[in-house]
């Protein structure tokens, strides 16, 4: 399981199969997650576009952003947002939305506050 991992796809699937092979342990013999689901750049890229980049992420709860001119300004996926609550308590997600788009396909992130 540990097999020295090849440049880029090979890379890349060699990891997806550690940790699916990790996910399906059954509970009583669970463990984490192989080192490099973690930290290799070339899977995170790959996490990103298979899976958090494919529906809605939680960016922030209602608490955080309890009175108006309450802000947070964060990195989604490289994408840079701020989230604040305004002056009608609405929330607001302002983004640039040329970059909050895969670039492959221009499917939009979806983002959600939750309360």
């Amino acid at each position: 399981m540990n097999a020295p991992l090849q440049p880029a796809f090979g890379k890349v699937d060699a990891i997806r199969k550690e940790v699916l092979a990790a996910a399906s342990l059954p509970l009583h013999r669970a463990t984490t997650l192989p080192r490099h689901a973690y930290v290799d750049e070339d899977y995170f890229r790959f996490e990103s576009e298979t899976v958090l980049k494919t529906g809605w992420l939680c960016v922030a709860h209602l608490s955080q952003l309890n009175e108006p001119a309450n802000f947070l300004a964060l990195d989604l996926l490289g994408e840079p947002l701020v989230i604040l609550r305004d002056k009608d308590h609405a929330v607001r997600v302002l983004c640039d939305v040329h970059f909050v788009c895969n670039q492959n396909d221009r499917v939009p992130l979806l983002v959600q506050v939750l309360e």
